[in-house]
């Protein structure tokens, strides 16, 4: 019957023009030209306390540009994108994250971090990749499943869930709230909008019948916090009477139309494909072909060979991604990217400010931090690259003079005693310079980072680690006790 519900729901959508109390919360989530959030989503106990750490967490990024909208699996706190026995074999892609980018032509390109090939579903593809939409989650007591263009996409959402049936019904309570209301048979929905806060949602319900017989009711509390000129969500919790957990939404960080926010994304640079990708495209309802990524687009096996014939597709890229997949101690996604077990970090982290905002979210996904210290690390780690590009800036110059002056030394087959000594200055020079990026990284990310997480926090990490290394050593255990009795032979 709730399926019925919402047949009965998006019937009456395409018939009837939607209440203008229901267009203005839309616009409220969606009424910005770029956008990048951190959410993520777990569960919790009905009878739980609502300011206990989520179990279960899975950990998301969603960056939109005009027309643009990029999503990232990040996996849980320990970085596991995959199942839990994969990541605890530290199989190939297991960690690898999983990106989304739906472009403004309706396609959805699709790849797993460190992967060989990669997918892109074209616009007349009914069935895309579940993409939620940190936008619209909320507005409906219920996660959609953001499978279909027309779900993934916010300027779809009011033709789809929002109706105005001879039944509905605007009014104003007494505590300055509005109620919308619209009753189909055997049930209705409403939503309870907060005029003060761009008229978002702060309860919406749905009541109905399951098989018609069985009361079934299903809500979403949001609470919201402002940012910049605009109130946005910092926490969704949805309720379903069937149920015995609650489904959570947790916003860790927004930022809307700021100045460093990317202006377009491209499957190259927002997914981080590389030419020479393997790349499957779909259209209509069964068509498929096998093709190649040229750095652009889909090209078919025959360009793809003409190209490389013609040495205007590099594969160079593509060639140390396969060389990685051959190297056992180097396989993509095969272990998490940070240990923060041991407190050692890798030096290449610490100099490359790049790596630093997946740093900050592994942080704050390893000691589940709360909601507002996420928001604090996002700071520290906002602040710190505005010192780093300040530094980089200053320097620029004298660095790219540096650098090419090291590869015009390094390129010489045989070098003078001089030379030497200017090619060891030029490379002494370089680390001084790209050393300041360490030292911020140490003293800023590293150190205040560090200040975030209670001792409880910390404890309770240390535990888990713990309990992941006994539940890993028992897996190896009773592996070489399959394998002995496998390969033991009777008398």
């Amino acid at each position: 019957m709730i399926t019925m519900l919402l047949l009965f729901l998006w019937w009456f959508a395409a018939l009837f023009e939607p209440p203008v109390e229901l267009q203005l919360m839309l616009q409220g989530r969606t009424s910005f030209s770029t956008a990048r959030i951190e959410w993520r989503i777990g569960e919790r106990s009905v009878s739980g306390v609502a300011a206990e750490p989520l179990e279960r967490a899975r950990y998301y990024s969603a960056t939109y540009t005009p027309g643009e909208f990029l999503l990232f699996d990040r996996g849980d706190e320990t970085g596991c994108v995959q199942s839990e026995e994969s990541c605890a074999k530290g199989l190939t892609l297991s960690h690898s994250e999983l990106g989304h980018l739906h472009t403004s032509s309706g396609e959805q390109w699709n790849y797993r971090e460190g992967w060989s090939g990669a997918s892109v579903n074209t616009a007349d593809h009914p069935r895309f990749e579940s993409q939620p939409d940190i936008r619209t989650i909320g507005l409906f007591p219920k996660m959609m499943p953001y499978d279909e263009r027309r779900q993934i996409l916010a300027e779809n959402w009011m033709a789809i869930h929002a109706p105005e049936s001879l039944d509905y019904q605007v009014g104003k309570r007494k505590d300055g709230l509005v109620e919308v209301s619209a009753s189909v048979e055997d049930g209705g929905i409403e939503w309870i909008l907060d005029p003060d806060k761009d008229w978002q949602p702060v309860e919406v319900n749905v009541h109905a019948l399951d098989q018609g017989v069985i009361p079934v009711s299903m809500s979403a509390k949001t609470t919201h916090r402002r940012v910049g000129d605009r109130w946005f969500p910092s926490r969704i919790e949805f309720t379903d009477s069937r149920q015995p957990n609650n489904q959570v939404v947790e916003v860790l960080d927004a930022s809307f139309d700021h100045p460093d926010h990317p202006q377009t994304l491209t499957p190259r640079e927002a997914l981080g494909l590389v030419p020479g990708l393997i790349l499957v495209r779909k259209w209509g309802e069964q068509g498929s072909e096998d093709g190649f990524f040229d750095g652009e687009g889909f090209i078919s096996p025959s360009e793809y060979s003409s190209r490389i014939k013609a040495g205007t597709l590099s594969l160079d890229a593509y060639r140390e991604l396969l060389a990685r997949h051959n190297d056992p101690d180097n396989r993509p996604g095969s272990r998490p990217k940070f240990d923060f077990s041991s407190g050692q970090i890798a030096a290449d982290v610490k100099r490359t400010p790049a790596l630093w905002e997946g740093y900050v979210r592994r942080f704050i996904a390893h000691f589940r931090l709360d909601a507002e210290q996420s928001r604090k690390a996002w700071a520290h780690h906002a602040e710190c690259l505005k010192g780093v590009r300040k530094h980089e800036k200053d320097h620029e110059v004298e660095l790219k003079s540096l650098l090419e002056q090291i590869g015009r030394l390094e390129a010489q087959s045989t070098r003078t005693a001089e030379q030497e000594t200017e090619l060891s200055r030029a490379r002494s020079r370089v680390d001084v310079l790209r050393g300041n990026t360490e030292k911020v990284f140490e003293e800023r990310p590293q150190a205040r980072l560090g200040e975030n997480p209670t001792q409880a926090q910390i404890d309770a990490a240390r535990a888990r680690e713990r309990e992941a290394a006994r539940a890993q050593e028992s897996d190896a255990a009773h592996n070489r006790e399959a394998e002995l009795s496998r390969t033991t032979v009777e008398p």
